[in-house]
């Protein structure tokens, strides 16, 4: 039987900031950490024995999840980077710029543009993929485009 509502209510006001400062890192990828870690928590049938316990060990697995992706994008990104400025033929400087601008904005509304604009899907699908709300999709994007506008000194 899953975790009672009450329970994980409880566990949840006494251990966020505890899991919080367990996680370290930028506050708000701490907090979507523990975030997950409360759902899987949520999702457990039966109930883990220690769910402190639990709660710990799963926030440090997706903590050193996310350090490994994120190391493996900026890598990528590096690569890229090196790849573009060694080709100086093909890089204009509206083009670094642009990349410049699109680093400023934050991760989701990147992500959002980037699926938009060069990856050509619809709103719908980057919400589904991002696991997001459409309308939630298309607000970031248009926050994201007035942010870049703004960078780039277009507004």
């Amino acid at each position: 039987m899953p975790i009672e509502p009450h329970q994980l209510g409880e566990l949840l006001d006494r251990y966020w900031p505890t899991l919080l400062a367990w996680v370290g890192g930028e506050r708000h990828t701490a907090e979507d950490i523990i975030q997950q870690a409360f759902i899987q928590l949520a999702q457990e049938d039966p109930v883990p024995t220690n769910c402190v316990a639990w709660l710990f060990k799963v926030s440090k697995r997706l903590s050193v999840n996310q350090h490994i992706s994120l190391s493996r994008r900026q890598t990528r990104e590096r690569v890229v980077a090196e790849v573009r400025s060694s080709d100086k033929s093909k890089s204009s400087t509206a083009e670094i710029d642009l990349n410049d601008s699109l680093a400023q904005l934050d991760h989701s509304q990147r992500e959002i543009i980037v699926a938009k604009i060069w990856g050509g899907l619809t709103f719908e699908e980057i919400g589904n993929l991002l696991q997001l709300p459409t309308t939630t999709v298309w607000r970031s994007y248009q926050e994201g485009i007035d942010r870049l506008k703004h960078i780039l000194g277009e507004t």
